[in-house]
């Protein structure tokens, strides 16, 4: 068992502690803990991906954080445009030597051209994501059968996960219920791809009808989510105004996706 020992006051025994001198775990009380990061995405995602049950991340002892931030339209347009300049030199240079083009180049050059336009038109947004997935156990040897279970089924889907070494710390800390956003590397990526990843399980949410509910966003000054059904409403209708460029359409991808994975609603979309 992963415990600290103590002897404080005259009291001799077994306490509750934390011990982080390992660079891949940190010991918590009774509990070995190991985060890990995402490192790299496959071409494609399905649909709320996290959630799919060959990876088990909703066993319990798992915690999935996701971080996504925003990158200003102005500093996105001229990121974007810089990919496209080094993908453009890289299909130039292999051109030039008579090999076989870099398909990750051109694969990368087209998806930047196409979020750029997509930002002019306000129907996208660039946004810098993380996800870290801490995993607990009882002990070390049980701590690593696990990690290298959820590392291996990562991998048969393309999924790049790693051991955040030295950092075991900072990964325990932001899978706490207040836990600070201290880890994670960051991936450049489009709205409609981090809206991939959600939503994902929330034991102990039920939703009115007794399936999941639906988040609608976050209170500002609590940061606890705000769980809604609207079905259970006398007018189920939703009506979202805000000003160009808030991100409304960010928002109802973000609803639409979910009542898409809960599987309950048909859905008819007329985008004129």
């Amino acid at each position: 068992m992963c415990e600290t020992n103590a002897t404080h006051h005259g009291y001799s025994g077994t306490l509750p502690g934390v011990d982080r001198r390992r660079n891949q775990l940190v010991q918590v009380g009774d509990s070995c803990v190991t985060t890990l990061e995402l490192r790299g995405f496959p071409h494609t995602l399905d649909l709320a991906w996290l959630s799919d049950s060959t990876l088990g991340l909703d066993a319990p002892g798992i915690t999935i954080h996701q971080r996504i931030v925003p990158v200003p339209d102005a500093l996105a347009r001229r990121a974007l445009a810089r990919s496209e300049d080094a993908a453009l030199g890289t299909l130039a240079g292999d051109l030039q030597a008579g090999t076989n083009l870099d398909v990750d180049a051109q694969q990368g050059m087209e998806a930047a051209a196409a979020l750029r336009r997509d930002l002019a038109a306000g129907a996208d947004r660039l946004f810098q994501y993380a996800i870290t997935i801490t995993i607990a156990a009882a002990d070390s040897e049980e701590l690593a059968a696990r990690v290298d279970a959820v590392r291996l089924a990562a991998a048969q889907q393309g999924i790049v996960l790693s051991v955040a070494r030295f950092q075991q710390w900072e990964g325990y800390r932001e899978s706490l219920p207040l836990g600070h956003a201290e880890l994670g590397l960051l991936h450049d990526t489009s709205g409609q791809a981090a809206a991939m990843g959600l939503p994902t399980a929330a034991p102990g949410l039920q939703r009115g009808s007794g399936g999941l509910p639906i988040v609608w966003g976050e209170y500002p000054r609590t940061g606890a989510p705000i769980i809604w059904d609207r079905w259970t409403a006398t007018n189920p209708h939703a009506l979202i105004i805000a000003e160009s460029g808030s991100g409304k359409t960010y928002a109802v991808s973000g609803l639409l996706t979910q009542e898409l994975a809960l599987g309950e609603d048909a859905m008819l979309i007329l985008d004129p």
